[in-house]
């Protein structure tokens, strides 16, 4: 969960129960998606939306590895 404002993106269990966080230097985190040959890797972006002083840090996109593993995407054949 990319919390906005916060600077991080939240790990929940599946009964909603706080696991843990990734601090990110970006204020605004949003869009978190794992990805990479395992699907370990968290790619989060940010925004600078709401930020007054310029920093490289606001509208980035991050990538870290972290112990976790994502879900493939499912494919829709249309």
């Amino acid at each position: 969960n990319a919390q906005w404002g916060a600077g991080r993106v939240a790990v929940y269990d599946p009964q909603g129960q706080f696991i843990e966080a990734f601090a990110f230097p970006a204020q605004n985190t949003s869009c978190p998606a794992f990805g990479g040959a395992d699907l370990s890797t968290l790619y989060v972006t940010s925004a600078r939306q709401g930020i007054d002083a310029p920093d490289d840090a606001q509208g980035a996109t991050y990538a870290i590895k972290t112990s976790y593993t994502g879900q493939r995407e499912h494919r829709v054949i249309l």
